[in-house]
């Protein structure tokens, strides 16, 4: 307890045989691991990406590696307003921003994201174990 007599506030918490971390941690561990240029795997939670990603898939996040992600493809990022992490779609650019929105939420754009903000893009996506066809649109890499 702290001082005020409020719970100690946790970083991570285990349920049943995952480790379950909190918005800010899991922004900070996905920037370190991809800073390292390792790829970083997590479970999605949320609908905005279904039919595509859904809630409680594995996905895996790539580092950009200097190359802007192109119209179509999936990134990750830390929204602008909230400091969420956001897994959304690339579908349009504003120079070397991004415009994103989520497959299931249509007329609802993340709005234009700068590059500082995109972590890395998604090269995988398992739903029980098994793959999901990536299917991405044309490449845009300015």
């Amino acid at each position: 307890m702290t001082s005020a007599g409020l719970p100690e506030p946790r970083l991570a918490v285990i349920k049943g045989d995952e480790l379950v971390v909190s918005n800010e941690a899991l922004i900070d561990l996905m920037r370190e691991v991809l800073d390292r240029d390792v790829p970083f795997r997590f479970r999605a939670r949320g609908w905005s990406m279904t039919p595509f990603i859904r809630d409680g898939d594995v996905i895996t996040v790539a580092p950009l590696r200097d190359i802007a992600p192109g119209t179509g493809e999936v990134v990750a990022f830390v929204h602008p307003q909230s400091s969420k992490l956001v897994v959304h779609r690339v579908t349009g650019r504003k120079g070397a921003a991004r415009l994103i929105q989520g497959d299931n939420v249509p007329g609802l754009a993340d709005g234009v994201i700068g590059r500082a903000d995109i972590l890395g893009r998604v090269e995988r996506v398992q739903r029980n174990d098994r793959d999901v066809w990536l299917a991405w649109g044309q490449s845009d890499t300015s």
